[in-house]
């Protein structure tokens, strides 16, 4: 009889445990948003169970580039004013998806991973750098969920110049850069703040030999494109949400 009890107590932990969901929400620009368009995000919900993904990711959307700053006072735009958004309105998540943009690349401040921390008291002509977008974007998030998980996907390389997927290539703006440089200081906020990074620049399998195929436009992967990155995505959430819930 204990063995039945214990058996029926066992199955109910367990069907609780399958009924929990793990809420996930995506920021990001273009290349997030479209991951949801063209449908393969329910494709990688459905290779997750008790996991739902909610899509916030807006084309055009960075991290700085539509943020202003006048008379002492900076006025948000993209990803951080969307996160502000949905924080404000308390909706909970737990897991954040910070897919940083590639329309902050094309001249915007790159910044320092301290940007728009206690180092510089918060400095909100900051928050008009990659960096410091990237860290008020971290901090809003943790201040309403100090125990949700934040994952950081590090942009997707640029096709159309060696700008774009050369660590050696063609430098553009003033100072010279790379779009590796702002990748290279998006895995430094990240590293700042102990965020885990999926390095999709460097590990999607997109490259300058087959992109013509994976990322026709130079910039946007393709269905098929994305479909082979959900692998790389299920194991990465799935490793670092551990498969259980997170307390809010």
């Amino acid at each position: 009889m204990k063995v039945f009890l214990y058996s029926l107590i066992a199955f109910a932990v367990i069907s609780n445990e399958t009924k929990a969901q793990i809420k996930v929400a995506i920021f990001g620009g273009s290349v997030a948003q479209y991951f949801n368009d063209k449908g393969v995000q329910k494709e990688l919900e459905s290779y997750m169970p008790g996991y739902t993904f909610t899509n916030f990711a807006k084309a055009g959307d960075g991290l700085c580039k539509q943020t202003t700053y006048e008379n002492g006072v900076a006025n948000l735009g993209g990803i951080p004013l969307k996160v502000k958004e949905v924080c404000d309105s308390n909706r909970l998540f737990d897991v954040y998806v910070i897919w940083c943009s590639t329309n902050d690349i094309w001249g915007s401040p790159i910044g320092q991973s301290w940007d728009y921390t206690d180092e510089d008291g918060f400095d909100e002509q900051k928050l008009l750098t990659q960096c410091g977008g990237l860290n008020y974007v971290i901090k809003t998030i943790q201040s309403q969920s100090p125990n949700a998980r934040i994952l950081i996907f590090a942009s997707l390389k640029y096709f159309g110049s060696q700008y774009g997927y050369s660590k050696t290539g063609e430098t553009r703006y003033n100072p010279p850069r790379r779009m590796w440089d702002y990748v290279e200081k998006q895995i430094d906020c990240a590293q700042r703040f102990s965020l885990p990074v999926l390095n999709l620049w460097a590990d999607s399998g997109i490259n300058e030999c087959n992109y013509k195929v994976l990322c026709p436009d130079g910039i946007h992967p393709s269905k098929e494109a994305y479909r082979l990155l959900c692998p790389m995505f299920k194991s990465f959430i799935s490793y670092y949400t551990s498969g259980g819930k997170t307390k809010q």
